[in-house]
């Protein structure tokens, strides 16, 4: 090396600030791995930007005292290395390069230096004394390193300092062909609809002097195709990074790029999801009230008026919803693959950088109708709720059309339904809800009374009443009357007990009371009609009496024919008194 070279070196070393080696790994663009794999051994040297303290094997026995007196600090080298590492790149074999190599003595007192290596066919180094030195303070002892390759391929070494207060290490390495892929720094995707997906399109040459053999892989919600391949130099490959957002918001993950010869190259990645302004009319639904086993329908609509399409499905609950965005991702990811297998079939044969930003839904193409196929068996055609149907339930809305959806009710009781269905839609990161409430009409089955007071019954008379019952509804009224298994309330019969009353009929009932008990009383016979969740109650209440329940004097005669006594007839007078009594049965 020119004695400028020598000192331009020097000067730099003692400019650079020294820093502490990072465990983490480095984090390498496209741009900067492509820099430092085409430059020469000699250009890596000049660009060298950072000094780094070297690794540390041992302290050697000697002087203790007068390190405790020295200015540097124990964590840091009295003999500080540059450059740090030695690379060399892009050599000929059998070719011999140079390497220079620097250690500034940081000390305020002179100290001796020792490099030593292993033994090497490919690598040597020459210094001042043989690799033996005593260096002033601040100054330095210049060094050279020799490498001659076999053959092209990679080779590593190691020079070992020993001064009278550490032993470090200085690595070299000799860096063979590599591959090197022009991808760019950042790749900015699309504005995309949330749970929708957009791509952009690359293609890659491999520009550097070896076959290239890698992997790529990133974080949700990028991916890329192809995730592994080969490449000869000089050909070209089609990369597409796809972008499918199942959030709103700014979003940017690294795409790594992974060579077999052990480098990491990192491509930033950016994408953008926004909202769709879309929703369901009407919201809320409110039903016609339908009477059981009947039938009532109402449409709701979803309109897209975004110029892609989208892809809906119908679930039950919020928490079912976020598990269905599988869903989504899994018929994005065959589409995507059934697009990219088309595409290679004509894969152009130059090398050229032609990024197309290719924008769709998240939609099966024809060629996954078994994907689908699948889909629909695993997805029921209807919605089923509690007397309520909903349809259909997945499918796909285009662009400026109207989705219409048919909500079916049919109520089995009487009573309010009400349920919140959510329908989970490309462009729309929650679920739109939708409320439906509808009420269920029974049999309106009338009655002429509810309340009978007979008053008074004689003892042992079989009183007859009459019922009308009239069906004032549009559906059957089957009914059913019971009475209470009490004293009085066996007194009652019923004819007809039960049965079915069309619409528009009115049915008479015979009531009869027969008892042997006296008492008051107060009884409910029980009318239950299918369909009507509340029992009627028809009450009939009255007294029990010998023959009234007033007090009278009775005066009467009884005639006594007396065998002989020829037509004359004797009478004997008879009092009868009746106080009225109370039962409890």
């Amino acid at each position: 090396m020119k004695a400028v070279q020598l000192q331009q070196l020097i000067s730099k070393l003692r400019k650079e600030k020294v820093l502490a080696k990072d465990d983490k790994p480095r984090r390498m663009t496209p741009s900067v791995f492509k820099q430092e794999m085409m430059q020469s051994s000699e250009e890596r040297l000049n660009n060298i930007a950072e000094v780094h303290l070297p690794l540390r094997l041992e302290t050697p026995e000697g002087n203790t005292t007068h390190c405790m007196l020295s200015p540097v600090k124990l964590d840091r080298p009295i003999f500080q290395a540059y450059p740090s590492e030695l690379v060399f790149q892009n050599f000929i074999p059998l070719q011999t390069y140079s390497f220079p190599l620097l250690l500034l003595n940081n000390d305020q007192v002179s100290h001796p230096v020792k490099l030593d290596q292993d033994v090497s066919e490919q690598f040597y180094m020459a210094g001042p004394e043989t690799g033996r030195s005593k260096i002033a303070p601040g100054m330095t002892a210049s060094f050279m390193v020799f490498f001659t390759p076999q053959e092209s391929k990679d080779y590593s070494h190691r020079l070992i300092c020993v001064s009278p207060r550490e032993c470090f290490e200085i690595p070299i390495r000799a860096i063979g062909p590599r591959a090197i892929l022009d991808f760019k720094d950042e790749i900015h995707l699309p504005t995309c609809l949330v749970k929708a997906s957009t791509e952009k399109t690359h293609f890659v040459c491999n520009i550097g002097n070896c076959k290239a053999n890698f992997k790529m892989h990133t974080k949700s919600p990028f991916s890329v195709t192809p995730s592994t391949d080969i490449l000869d130099v000089g050909g070209a490959i089609q990369v597409t990074v796809m972008f499918q957002p199942m959030k709103v918001g700014q979003f940017q993950e690294d795409l790594i790029l992974q060579y077999d010869t052990g480098e990491d190259v990192h491509i930033s990645l950016f994408g953008t999801s926004e909202e769709l302004n879309i929703c369901l009319q009407p919201e809320p639904v409110n039903l016609k009230k339908t009477y059981i086993s009947l039938t009532s329908s109402q449409t709701v609509s979803l309109t897209n008026c975004s110029d892609i399409p989208l892809k809906y499905q119908w679930t039950v609950s919020p928490s079912q919803a976020e598990d269905d965005l599988s869903f989504f991702r899994e018929n994005s990811v065959l589409q995507q693959k059934e697009e990219k297998r088309e595409e290679n079939m004509c894969r152009p044969s130059r090398c050229e950088s032609d990024p197309k930003a290719i924008h769709h839904p998240l939609l099966l193409s024809q060629s996954l109708q078994e994907s689908k196929s699948q889909a629909a068996e695993d997805c029921p055609p209807t919605l089923s709720l509690s007397g309520i149907t909903l349809e259909p339930v997945m499918g796909e809305l285009w662009p400026n059309t109207t989705a219409n959806f048919l909500i079916v009710f049919k109520p089995e009781e009487a009573k309010v339904y009400q349920h919140t269905v959510y329908c989970n839609v490309t462009g729309k990161q929650s679920p739109l809800p939708l409320r439906i409430k509808g009420e269920g009409l029974g049999p309106k089955l009338k009655l002429n009374y509810n309340l009978m007071d007979i008053r008074n019954v004689f003892i042992g008379d079989k009183d007859h009443y009459e019922l009308q019952m009239t069906n004032k509804g549009l559906i059957d009224a089957p009914f059913k009357f019971s009475h209470p298994k009490t004293t009085f309330g066996l007194c009652f019969s019923i004819r007809p007990q039960e049965g079915v009353i069309p619409p528009g009929i009115c049915q008479a009932v015979e009531i009869s009371f027969h008892s042997r008990t006296l008492g008051s009383f107060s009884k409910d016979l029980l009318l239950t009609v299918t369909g009507q969740p509340q029992t009627q109650i028809l009450t009939f209440r009255g007294c029990v009496t010998l023959c009234s329940n007033t007090v009278k004097k009775y005066e009467l005669a009884l005639a006594i024919d007396v065998e002989g006594v020829g037509e004359e007839i004797t009478i004997l007078p008879l009092n009868a008194r009746f106080d009225t009594l109370t039962a409890d049965t």
